[in-house]
């Protein structure tokens, strides 16, 4: 196997994060989908006893989480 130059690599991985990043910027709703997420946690966290006893509650928004 033929060692390639660490610039190849290199070359490699900013195409990776430029795509990434690309990505990214075109998305539209990534504000509707972080909320999404954000209940979803919620609603796990509550299940748990720790959680329940720092006063996490199921439907709490995010206002008041933080």
């Amino acid at each position: 196997m033929p060692a390639w130059p660490k610039s190849i690599f290199l070359f490699g991985i900013n195409l990776l994060a430029a795509a990434a990043e690309l990505n990214l910027l075109q998305r539209k709703g990534t504000a509707a989908l972080q909320g999404r997420i954000f209940k979803r946690l919620i609603g796990r966290l509550a299940k748990a006893q720790h959680w329940r006893d720092a006063g996490i509650e199921k439907g709490m928004d995010y206002e008041t989480f933080r």
